[in-house]
């Protein structure tokens, strides 16, 4: 059984890729033994976390989760140019106002009408692209920690893809544009089409004042 880092997902041109996570019978009881393995509190950097097979049982919106109850289950922080794994979860970041972030954490992401990827929430692998966001002078800018079940993933990494703003039509749940591809920045870029997909799990930078009064939010949440 193969439990190498994943390799880079085709591109339009080359066969399907789901970059699926190996079956096997005794999956489960390999997991067991594999030492748990726990993220940096605040950011991802490369290969600190080895992704490790956890499967997501999908079926409902309610089962976007289910590998957190799992006792195999620790976050997974993917280097930028990794590719993801089908309905796996991976932490992830988000930029955005304090007021915004008292929203978000009560009422849940919503999408943005538009975007470089179309509808959809934008979100990133990179804590240094989301402390940039958002791109304007508010003093009281905050970075949110994620989890993600991405879904059924399409790579999106050079301009006017056929597939750049319609990929949700085509079956995909989260659009990935990698690392030095389209993006202007040469930062990673992800952009989830269902917010339920997403789910706040800390507050990892911001104004110390923000930041307390936003983790003392999300706890009650």
């Amino acid at each position: 059984m193969d439990f190498s880092l994943p390799q880079e997902c085709s591109s339009q041109e080359d066969p399907p890729q789901e970059c699926s996570p190996p079956e096997s019978p005794a999956l489960e009881s390999l997991l067991q033994k594999i030492p748990q393995q726990a993220c940096p509190p605040l950011a991802c950097p490369p290969l600190a976390c080895p992704p490790r097979p956890v499967k997501v049982v999908y079926g409902t919106r309610n089962t976007f989760w289910h590998a957190e109850s799992l006792p195999t289950f620790h976050e997974i922080c993917l280097h930028s140019s990794q590719c993801p794994k089908k309905h796996w979860l991976y932490t992830m970041f988000h930029g955005t106002t304090y007021a915004a972030a008292v929203e978000i954490i009560k009422h849940g992401f919503k999408q943005s009408a538009d975007g470089m990827l179309g509808r959809g929430v934008y979100v990133s692998r990179d804590i240094h692209k989301a402390m940039k966001y958002p791109l304007n002078n508010d003093p009281r800018k905050v970075v949110l920690k994620l989890r993600v079940n991405v879904g059924k993933v399409k790579k999106i990494d050079y301009p006017n893809h056929p597939l750049q703003k319609t990929w949700n039509a085509h079956g995909y749940n989260t659009a990935w544009v990698p690392p030095h591809t389209m993006n202007p920045s040469g930062q990673e870029e992800d952009c989830v089409f269902n917010p339920q997909r997403i789910k706040v799990i800390d507050i990892v930078h911001g104004n110390p004042d923000d930041v307390k009064k936003l983790k003392r939010l999300l706890h009650h949440h």
